[in-house]
């Protein structure tokens, strides 16, 4: 019986420790040929979430967030994806797309963000692909690669684990210090699907009472039984 109840706090703790993506993030950006453009989102967090906490932002050759808004719907399931792609996109993209739109157009220069409701009303940025503020030009680097935001399918790697506003230490200068993959132009090969290696993360400060209650709760019934059959 003991045994059981010492199961019983591990499963428990387990619940509560083992580490999920903090948030909703990017996990894969297409900047194909003509109408190739998708957008594809995460949720890693543990549990469904509902999407219309979320927006999409886009700002074209320059300027601020958010210039253009794309307001979301529906529920994400844990360990899923939803693809926001153009209506006339590839087969291989609308074969995985959740929505189409023609809001999803955007070239090299344009940066694509990803927004949620802060609970009063206001959405703020969480994650993205560039930045606001002036035109790079054609692109922007990641991973090293020269504009790779031009021409190229960006697929976030499993290990990040939380969506990042700081574009600069997200796309990184190499392939290590990256959070991005760079693919070819049109290589469509990795949307509809996505896995994080997240690890075990601290017990977050709003669950400790919880866990003290279970383990006190547990620790009073093993000390009962053993009263009893002593």
């Amino acid at each position: 019986m003991k045994k059981i109840y010492l199961s019983m706090i591990l499963m428990i703790l387990t619940g509560f420790v083992w580490g999920q993506t903090t948030d909703l993030l990017i996990s894969e950006y297409i900047e194909g040929s003509s109408y190739n453009k998708a957008i594809e989102i995460y949720n890693g967090t543990g549990a469904d979430v509902d999407l219309s906490n979320y927006q999409l932002w886009k700002v074209v050759n320059g300027g601020t967030w958010p210039e253009n808004t794309l307001t979301l719907s529906g529920t994400l399931a844990n360990g899923s994806v939803y693809v926001v792609a153009h209506p006339n996109a590839d087969a291989a993209i609308l074969a995985m797309a959740n929505t189409t739109t023609n809001w999803v157009t955007w070239n090299g220069d344009d940066a694509v963000g990803l927004a949620k409701n802060d609970g009063l009303g206001t959405f703020q940025l969480i994650d993205a692909v560039g930045e606001d503020g002036n035109d790079p030009g054609s692109g922007w680097d990641v991973a090293g690669i020269a504009n790779a935001t031009k021409d190229h399918t960006l697929v976030r790697k499993e290990t990040t684990c939380s969506p990042n506003t700081d574009w600069d230490a997200s796309r990184g200068t190499n392939t290590t210090d990256s959070e991005w993959i760079v693919y070819n132009k049109n290589d469509f090969g990795y949307i509809g699907s996505h896995t994080d290696t997240c690890g075990p993360a601290p017990v977050p400060v709003s669950n400790l009472s919880i866990v003290f209650a279970v383990l006190l709760i547990t620790m009073l019934l093993i000390f009962a039984y053993r009263k009893r059959i002593a």
